[in-house]
């Protein structure tokens, strides 16, 4: 899995060891933060569309500790992991649930989001092992482009239900500065449009991954992704 929910393909391995080099440079870091804003449109029956956006910001300290803080108009959170400990605290209604998890963020990452079916698109830019989780048959280079002011090399992704359109920087040190999902399949067609600005040289501290109860938040039993607003 890779950027959300969604496989990459890929046939011709140009495209794909570009990829591949940008998710080996980011799981070679120890520590390092970003932001995303993220724009999905939801295309309905009669033609109009629905955006949802969002700006959520990460950061990763590894083996253990991981932050995703997420803000809009639709849901406000936070999540946490903190060697062992993962904590969503749900900022519209003051409310947060706790689990013991495992000490390594790889596999609390993947017992949450199966077990609990929280949704999390950017968990998948976390991972230690990144390129290993991707999946190849089908790919093309679409050549360079400039996204705000860096070059990058544009890749495309298709597969049967979607088309991924991933934008790298190009370097010594690349990573994935954009990407698009559109879902070919069933309606509502959804097209999801993230931008990430990197910050790997980030002071980061273990007190960014200790979570401290607001004042009057409750306690309660956690909820599928369904009810994390």
């Amino acid at each position: 899995m890779l950027l959300g929910a969604s496989s990459l393909t890929a046939a011709d391995n140009s495209a794909l060891d570009i990829i591949n080099k940008a998710l080996q440079y980011t799981s070679s870091l120890n520590t390092y933060a970003f932001t995303a804003n993220i724009v999905e449109d939801e295309e309905q029956e009669d033609g109009t569309s629905i955006a949802y956006t969002y700006i959520t910001s990460v950061k990763v300290k590894r083996p253990g500790q991981l932050r995703i803080d997420t803000k809009s108009k639709f849901l406000n959170r936070s999540i946490t992991i903190d060697n062992g400990l993962f904590t969503i605290m749900r900022h519209s209604d003051n409310t947060y649930s706790q689990l013991s998890v495992s000490k390594n963020t790889d596999k609390a990452i993947e017992s949450i989001l199966t077990k609990y079916d929280i949704k999390e698109p950017l968990a998948s830019l976390v991972y230690s092992d990144m390129a290993k989780r991707v999946t190849s048959h089908h790919d093309q280079y679409l050549g360079t482009k400039n996204v705000d002011g860096v070059l990058c090399d544009y890749l495309l992704f298709k597969s049967k239900h979607s088309e991924i359109h991933v934008w790298v920087t190009k370097g010594d040190r690349p990573q994935i500065k954009a990407y698009k999902i559109k879902d070919t399949g069933e309606h509502p067609y959804v097209t999801t449009k993230t931008k990430i600005t990197w910050d790997v040289n980030r002071s980061i501290q273990d007190s960014d991954f200790v979570f401290h109860a607001p004042k009057n938040s409750k306690k309660v039993v956690i909820l599928t992704e369904k009810s994390d607003g």
